[in-house]
């Protein structure tokens, strides 16, 4: 089944309380159902809920917020999608009719929804894909099972993005890392090669051996190698200095 299908069931076991939001809920299965399957039997508990009414739609039937939201539900469950929150948030009413598409639209308008309207292949589409909306659309229509399921798929992609956020900043440090250790070894080769190093003062000559003897470690744990120990930016000044030694030809004599 699908996840559109999954929220259904879960809606057709649930009737609205007040009588006038059962009066919205089956004005829009009316207007927007085809009387069919599972719609049909929601549609026959509402009419005997309601003592056999059959209500015609008018702007009155939702005037309330509260039946605005019956009305919604009602339309969800007649011509609603929903994608399945692992590949997106995807909701759409579906209606062959323009004035059908925008009385969906309007109504959501009038809750603070954001949506929007297009035609595809001969259909008005009503639609959002923002997933705060879709979460408030769930619970709004008291789709608990399936907000909770949502929010639970939210909750495991954000933790999934910011592992993955973490391990490409990591990855990308360590790149740098190891792309400043090889120029830096570069550099202190190219001295000892020259015969230079030993010019050199003492604390290049030091922190060149702590270098070559440490490849791994940071510049902060170079630093506190030293005696006295010398901050990440001594340190880092310190190699600079050799490696524009040896850019420059001052390793040689």
């Amino acid at each position: 089944m699908s996840f559109s299908s999954d929220i259904k069931d879960e809606l057709y076991e649930k009737l609205p309380a007040a009588r006038h939001c059962m009066i919205a809920e089956l004005s829009a299965l009316m207007r927007f159902g085809t009387g069919e399957g599972q719609t049909l039997v929601l549609c026959e508990k509402l009419r005997e809920k309601l003592n056999n009414t059959y209500p015609e739609f008018s702007e009155a039937v939702i005037f309330q917020d509260c039946c605005k939201k019956n009305f919604l539900k009602g339309a969800f469950l007649a011509v609603g999608t929903l994608s399945a929150p692992e590949r997106g948030y995807d909701l759409e009413f579906v209606c062959p009719k323009e004035e059908d598409a925008s009385l969906i639209c309007d109504t959501l308008l009038k809750l603070d929804f954001n949506p929007k309207k297009t035609l595809r292949r001969n259909r008005y589409i009503v639609y959002t894909h923002d997933g705060d909306s879709v979460v408030d659309f769930l619970g709004m229509i008291e789709a608990h099972r399936a907000l909770l399921e949502m929010e639970n798929v939210r909750v495991v992609k954000e933790l999934r993005g910011q592992v993955n956020r973490r391990v490409n900043c990591e990855t990308a440090n360590l790149t740098k890392q190891a792309n400043a250790y090889v120029k830096q070894r570069e550099a202190i080769e190219k001295l000892m090669g020259a015969g230079r190093f030993p010019d050199l003062p003492g604390s290049l000559r030091e922190i060149a051996e702590l270098r070559l003897a440490n490849p791994d470690a940071s510049l902060e744990e170079l630093g506190a190698m030293l005696d006295p120990p010398v901050g990440k930016s001594g340190v880092n000044h310190r190699l600079r200095r050799l490696v524009e030694m040896a850019e420059k030809g001052e390793h040689k004599k």
